[in-house]
């Protein structure tokens, strides 16, 4: 299991602050893919699993968030 699901509460009030702070929408998913918090269009696909894209593939394998 993520150990971002274990603090999905925690990692929505981040996400939310985030967006607010930058005015953008904000998304964090785990290592398996998986919506852990969002805003936005996002804040309805928490707990889905995102399609593996080219800046998450990147994020992944560099290990630098994007």
């Amino acid at each position: 299991m993520s150990e971002l699901k274990d603090i999905q509460e925690f990692a929505q009030d981040i996400a939310e602050a985030v967006s607010a702070a930058l005015d953008m929408g904000v998304e964090i998913i785990d290592s398996y893919l998986l919506r852990i918090a969002g805003t936005g269009e996002s804040k309805e696909k928490v707990g889905t699993i995102m399609a593996m894209g080219y800046i998450c593939r990147h994020a992944l394998i560099c290990k630098q968030p994007f």
